[in-house]
């Protein structure tokens, strides 16, 4: 028999044994006094309350596992504290990664106490970029456009493009193609294939190492293949929920193999840089330059700047308006200095 330890109350006494307690009741004291189940917690700007377990965040908005409603996208803005039990993933503005709980602290701070080692960090939560990012992230697009007229004039167009990315902490990969094909009265007026493949490696953000190649086809340039491959450096200006910019610069194996002019190989600088901006859920834009100047002589140079508007259209449908602009200052006999090509196609993300 267990007894319990007589208790006094002013005159009474009184005794209480394990014969006297249900089994019932047992189990609801054991219910009433057990440790609560931890979980992460978030204190949103208007005073809401949120526990659940922190997934990720990335992209401006957080992820909220929960009990009671799933999978919950928080926009980070609308999130004043957080606060998680487990260790978790974080990227800074800076390019650091730091791994542990996050408690907040007093003016808007967040602690981030290291599970392995004990010690903390204090990181203003305004400089935190990504909560639990994913280890690799695959996306990519398909777009088709074209055009037919018949009458007194017969004119046909189409383009085809098809971009694939993938991300991780560290490593960047784009692939990309692009088709352009037009006739008018049966007769070729515009065939060119371009294709590209780069390769980021983050050394320590926001500064990258890089490897670009690029090949274009265009029978209307005199181009049987122009080659461009090599190395360089790139520096990531800022990359947020909103914009980004990169900036970079390498030196380039240059090769063009002519349909009836002479076949050139040289070395050339390479001056890129790429800028996103994202007006809203359903707008974004996007440009891309490369400058080519030559080792020998920087007065020869090429020069392709593709810019393009996407705006959606819903299910990872969307419209997108691109336009490009290639220029060789010093183009084979016969061949203009500058082309342009605008073009609208439906394009479906994936």
């Amino acid at each position: 028999m267990i007894v319990f330890e007589r208790l006094q109350l002013g005159e009474n006494m009184f005794q209480l044994n394990s014969g006297f307690i249900k089994w019932k009741h047992l189990f609801l004291i054991l219910v009433l006094f057990a440790a609560p189940v931890q979980a992460d917690e978030l204190l949103l700007v208007n005073g809401d309350r949120l526990s659940g377990t922190v997934k990720s965040m990335d992209g401006g908005k957080l992820t909220l596992s929960t009990e009671y409603g799933g999978d919950i996208k928080i926009k980070l803005s609308s999130v004043k504290k957080i606060i998680t039990e487990e260790p978790v993933r974080i990227h800074l503005d800076n390019g650091w990664k730091l791994k542990g709980s996050l408690t907040p602290i007093e003016g808007g701070g967040v602690r981030v106490k290291s599970a392995q080692t004990g010690q903390s960090a204090v990181v203003d939560w305004r400089r935190i970029t990504a909560v639990n990012p994913p280890e690799s992230n695959w996306s990519g697009s398909i777009s088709a456009g074209g055009s037919m007229q018949s009458g007194n004039t017969d004119l046909n167009s189409i383009t085809l493009g098809f971009e694939t990315n993938r991300k991780t902490e560290d490593d960047r990969f784009r692939l990309r193609f692009l088709h352009n094909y037009s006739d008018e009265d049966d007769s070729v007026t515009s065939r060119n294939t371009y294709g590209s493949m780069k390769i980021d490696h983050f050394v320590k953000r926001p500064l990258y190492v890089y490897f670009a190649a690029e090949m274009l086809k265009d029978e209307f340039k005199d181009l049987n293949l122009r080659t461009i491959l090599g190395p360089g450096v790139g520096y990531s200006l800022w990359d947020d929920a909103k914009s980004s910019l990169d900036l970079e610069a390498g030196v380039t194996y240059f090769s063009q193999d002519h349909e009836l002019g002479v076949d050139e190989q040289w070395a050339t600088y390479r001056l890129g840089a790429e800028y996103a901006l994202h007006w809203s859920d359903r707008l974004k834009f996007n440009v891309e330059s490369q400058l080519y100047p030559r080792v020998d002589d920087t007065g020869d140079y090429k020069w392709r700047n593709e810019s393009n508007i996407k705006t959606s259209l819903g299910s990872g449908w969307a419209l997108k308006l691109t336009n490009l602009i290639e220029y060789d200052s010093k183009p084979t006999t016969g061949i203009k200095e500058t082309d342009v090509t605008s073009t609208l196609a439906l394009d479906y993300d994936f």
